[in-house]
């Protein structure tokens, strides 16, 4: 069995995390950088998980994540700010001009904003 140290308070960055409110092994959840999705399980469709991770998860202060990864995981865990940091800044600023939005929109303004920057420099 593998042993995880469990942490209180937000992970480094954005992403998919073995989180849990009562350190389940097999809990993951999408924090977007201010808070924990509702839990998925590796039995969910990418669908549904994708589902989950758009409603925010009950019980935020007692969920403690860890820094566990599948060494099979088919992408490697990576700060999203690190791959593009000025797509990154954009999508960040977007959702806080407009906290309404879906995250599918508020990503594609990011990209469209980004590209148009990437024309112009």
């Amino acid at each position: 069995m593998i042993t995880r140290t469990w942490h209180k308070g937000p992970p480094p960055h954005v992403g998919w995390w073995n989180a849990s409110a009562v350190k389940a092994f097999d809990c993951w959840r999408w924090w977007d950088g201010k808070c924990w999705s509702a839990p998925a399980y590796p039995k969910y469709s990418a669908r549904t998980a994708a589902a989950m991770a758009q409603k925010p998860g009950r019980w935020q202060y007692k969920i403690e994540w860890s820094d566990y990864y599948p060494e099979n995981a088919r992408v490697p865990r990576s700060d999203p700010a690190e791959r593009r940091p000025g797509l990154w800044a954009l999508v960040m600023k977007i959702q806080e001009e407009h906290p309404n939005w879906s995250p599918e929109s508020v990503v594609t303004e990011a990209k469209l904003q980004w590209h148009r920057q990437q024309r112009q420099a």
